[in-house]
Order: C-alpha cells, then sequence, then structure tokens
C-alpha cells in the first residue's frame, strides 16, 4: 500500500511515540509510507529569516530507529508567531493534492483536526481514498486558545463523521467519537503500547548505577517524559525536602526536559537534595529502556487539569513493558484501563504527597502481572483494518 499518514505536530523533534513508531513499522513491514508533519520546532536563523515557501523532503527518515524509515514531507512555513500555523492551514490544501497525487496514495491516517484535517477529507473525497483516523485525545480540549476551542469542536464533528474509520486508544475516546458523529459499525478501541524492540525487562546498567551513586539498599524511583508545569515533580521535591528523613536510601531519576526543569534544578538546590534527585535532561529514545529498567518503581504524577485528566500517559506502557510497578495520580483515562486495586499501577493523592512516599517503600519489590501491549502488534491490527478497506473499494 501506498500510505500517507498527517498530523499537525512535529515528526523528528517530538518525544518518540505512536505517531513516529506506527509509520516506521509499516514502512518495515514493506509499505511506501509518506509522513505530512508541522515543523512546529522552527527557529528563525537571523533577524531577516522569515521562512520559506518551499516545501521540504526527506528520505528514508527514522525517528523510531526501524528498518525502514518514512518520506517526511513538510510544507513551507512562514516564521511569525501566530501567523505560521495558519498559513500552514492554506498551503496544506496544495500539498496534500500534491502527495495524492505523485505518489499514488491509497490509504490515509489521520491524527490531526484543526491544522489539516479539513484538507485531507477535502481531497481524501475527491481521489476516492479511505480515511483511517487515529484517536488519541479529545483535540478542542488541548487548544490552548479558548478562542479556537470552538472551531476545533465543530471540525472534529465534521470530520469524525466522514472519516472512514476511527479508532480510539481508550473506550472512553470510543464513546466520545460516536457521541460527535462517528459511526457506531466502524468506531473501535484499539489502545497505544510500547515498542517492543525496545522496552522489555533487562539488568540494571552498571555505568548508570555508578552516574548516580545507587546502592544496592536503594529505592530507585523514576520518572520519564516531558517537564509540563503541571508533571507534580514540583510538589514531590517540595515534600521530600521539608521531611529530610524521606530521603534515606531514595534515588529520584528525572528523565526529560521541558518547561519545567528550571525550576526544579532550583528545588533540587535549595532542599540540598542533589545526592537524591538527578535531572537528565532529555535523553535519546534508544537509551529510554535503559533507564527505566535502572528503576524499581516508575511514576507518572500529573496534576489533574483539564488536559491530564483526559489523555492516557503511554510511558506507563513502556514502564510496565519493562516490569516496572508504577505509581500515578488518579487520572479518568488512566484508571479507565487500569482501575484501583489492579496490582500493576497504583494511585496516590497529589495534595497529600506523603501517601506518595508510603507507596513507593511499600510496593518496592512488588511484581507485576500484566500482558503488555505493543505497538507491533497494534501496527499489525491497523494494516490488517487499511488492507480489509483497500479490498472492499477496490484500491
Amino acid at each position: 500500500m501506498n500510505i500517507l499518514v498527517i498530523h499537525e505536530t512535529e515528526y523528528v523533534k517530538k518525544v518518540v511515540y505512536e505517531f513516529q513508531i506506527i509509520p516506521e513499522l509499516l514502512a518495515s513491514n514493506g509499505h511506501r509510507v509518506f509522513v505530512i508533519d508541522y515543523p512546529m520546532a522552527w527557529k528563525k536563523s537571523n533577524l531577516f529569516d522569515l521562512g520559506s515557501f518551499k516545501t521540504e523532503y526527506y528520505l528514508n527518515v527514522k525517528k523510531a530507529n526501524k528498518k525502514k524509515g518514512v518520506t517526511l514531507i513538510r510544507p513551507g512555513i512562514i516564521k511569525i508567531p501566530g501567523i505560521s500555523r495558519l498559513f500552514a492551514f492554506f498551503s496544506y490544501f496544495s500539498l496534500i493534492k500534491k502527495t495524492i497525487k505523485k505518489y499514488k496514495i491509497n490509504q490515509i491516517i489521520l491524527y490531526s483536526v484543526p491544522t489539516n484535517g479539513l484538507q485531507t477529507l477535502y481531497y481524501a473525497k475527491k481521489y476516492k481514498i479511505p480515511v483511517h483516523f487515529r484517536m488519541l485525545d479529545v483535540l478542542h480540549q488541548l487548544v490552548p486558545s479558548k478562542l479556537l476551542s470552538w472551531p476545533t469542536y465543530l471540525m472534529e464533528k465534521y470530520i469524525y463523521k466522514r472519516v472512514t474509520e476511527i479508532t480510539a486508544i481508550t473506550p472512553r475516546l470510543v464513546k466520545y467519537a460516536i457521541k460527535m458523529g462517528g459511526d457506531p459499525k466502524t468506531t473501535s478501541y484499539l489502545p497505544t503500547g510500547s515498542d517492543a524492540d525496545l522496552f522489555f525487562p533487562q539488568k540494571k546498567n552498571i555505568d548508570l548505577i555508578e552516574k548516580f551513586w545507587i546502592k544496592k539498599q536503594d529505592n530507585v524511583v523514576l520518572f520519564a517524559g516531558t517537564l509540563y508545569n503541571f508533571s507534580g515533580l514540583d510538589i514531590l521535591i517540595k515534600y521530600l525536602g521539608e521531611n529530610p528523613k524521606l530521603k534515606r536510601n531514595l534515588k529520584m531519576i528525572i528523565v526529560g526536559h521541558g518547561e519545567q526543569e528550571g525550576l526544579l534544578k532550583k528545588m533540587i538546590k535549595e532542599y540540598n537534595l542533589d545526592k537524591n534527585v538527578f535531572l537528565t535532561g532529555f535523553i535519546d529514545y534508544l537509551e529510554l529502556n535503559t533507564y527505566i529498567n535502572l528503576a524499581d518503581i516508575c511514576i507518572n504524577s500529573f496534576q489533574k487539569n483539564n488536559i491530564t485528566n483526559i489523555i492516557f500517559p503511554s510511558k506507563i506502557y513502556q514502564y510496565l513493558a519493562c516490569g516496572k510497578p508504577v505509581v500515578a495520580t488518579k487520572l479518568k483515562g488512566l484508571l479507565e484501563l487500569f482501575p484501583v486495586g489492579n496490582k500493576n499501577v497504583y494511585y496516590f493523592n497529589l495534595k497529600k504527597p506523603g501517601e506518595f512516599f508510603y507507596l513507593i517503600h511499600k510496593i518496592k519489590h512488588q511484581k507485576i502481572n500484566i500482558k503488555n501491549q505493543s505497538l507491533q502488534k497494534i501496527m499489525t491490527v491497523i494494516e490488517e483494518k487499511l488492507e480489509q478497506v483497500n479490498r472492499r473499494v477496490g484500491n
């Protein structure tokens, strides 16, 4: 198949997750895969750098390091804040049309709505190409501007009603998609998962043990992911700093970078926690499993808000694939798949951080019992769905 994958976020500089792994797995399985993204990480090279109208092509891109890469296609961009995405919205019309015709696309996987969803639907209908919508979030709730949230909501309703098929990563999102107009007959639950090529139990890395001064009796707790301001890590670090007895035999390793990094560094210094709490900064995707396998327990400490309460943090599957019990806050998306009382994910109240420190000592040697979802299996299901549709429409 000639498959076009379309999203409205960054492919190369974004943290690796399903969006990069599924396309590269499909390419490795013998399909020709083309990805259109939005280069949101653009920077000006100088004061007069206003961008370019020129489409950029990158061959054999392997962000997830699979056997075969994808052809990455990027629209021209105007490097003016607030204008760049609006300009891209209009440029996607010609870009999507050109890509469909040039590469004889016969299947589309769509992840996005506001930036390029309407354009995708328009040309898919014109050229009679099936569109598989992959739902990871409630998209209008992720839009930072309230002014743009309502138009995105309306676009969601328009698109979900007209795509060929929808798969959503949680049962709650399936209900949402149907409520928004998705056909109940072609809307189904298909979870996300971890990359089985990378995430599996391994022995603790000796170099990392030495790097973080880890002793045999230490309890190693790890957070992996982008350091958003709602990470909740600041609350845990503050509590640890104010209760120094908890520092004994505790190592907290924070893997990743982001907007909260500066604050966390300041707090670690302020509370004299530099022998207990470590910030690694950005870690290459291929090294992440080594860090997760260093831990005794992995955590997701997100504060509950309108964004976090509707998402499912994919890092949970990575943690579990490495055989690590998880301590997390009670997010609805997480509770839906791992209810209270399960033996894999344990919950605490971030407003009572003492619960967290009690839990991590209680479950330090707890073994998990779960058959973890792999993205390799998820890819196979998506591939079968695309091929079934292909046979049905005669592509």
